[in-house]
């Protein structure tokens, strides 16, 4: 191996290591290439290997939850927010999260959830008083479910007694019927 590849790969340990089929890997991007110094510099000082270190690999954690990352394609990023694909560079992903649009959604989003989280505090406030209030409310006794027991039986026997005039009104009427029928038919003899 050349004095300078080894050298570049001293300088470079983190990012690029020499396999067992003597090609140099980048850990990076996952790319593997012939072991020429190069080569490997080229690589090294190209575009793709640059992006990698500088743009994706860097933590966006900080912009979560509203900026996440694409399932279908690791070098992008998601706004939640304002639905739109952002790429993982940072000076994009600054330029969006200072941008008008981002703020304006950011901060209705803000208010929409302080409004839940009033409402679920009114709501566990109103649960709360509702417990205290169930608590506090004491269990009739024997004496006073035998009164309200009595109370129904009477009502049943007046409710019964109706019942019964009811049926009373039913059979006069049912006789005044028959009555009338019976002068029909006498009417119609004659």
């Amino acid at each position: 191996m050349e004095a300078q590849l080894a050298k570049l790969i001293e300088d470079n340990k983190e990012f690029i290591s020499l396999t067992e089929k003597n090609k140099v890997k980048c850990s990076l991007t996952g790319h593997e290439m012939i072991a020429k110094f190069e080569i490997v510099n080229n690589y090294l000082n190209g575009k793709k290997f640059k992006m990698e270190l500088d743009c994706y690999s860097k933590d966006f954690s900080k912009y979560l939850p509203w900026i996440i990352e694409r399932k279908s394609c690791k070098k992008k990023l998601f706004c939640t927010l304002t639905n739109q694909e952002l790429n993982k560079i940072p000076a994009e992903i600054e330029r969006h999260v200072n941008g008008r649009k981002y703020k304006l959604r950011l901060q209705e989003k803000l208010a929409i959830e302080e409004k839940k989280a009033q409402k679920n505090a009114r709501k566990q406030n109103r649960n709360n008083e509702d417990l205290d209030n169930n608590n506090n409310q004491t269990t009739p006794t024997i004496d006073e479910l035998e009164f309200d027991n009595d109370q129904t039986n009477e009502d049943d026997d007046q409710t019964n007694e109706d019942d019964d005039q009811t049926n009373e009104d039913d059979d006069q009427i049912n006789e005044n019927d028959d009555q009338i029928n019976e002068n029909d038919d006498q009417i119609n003899e004659n």
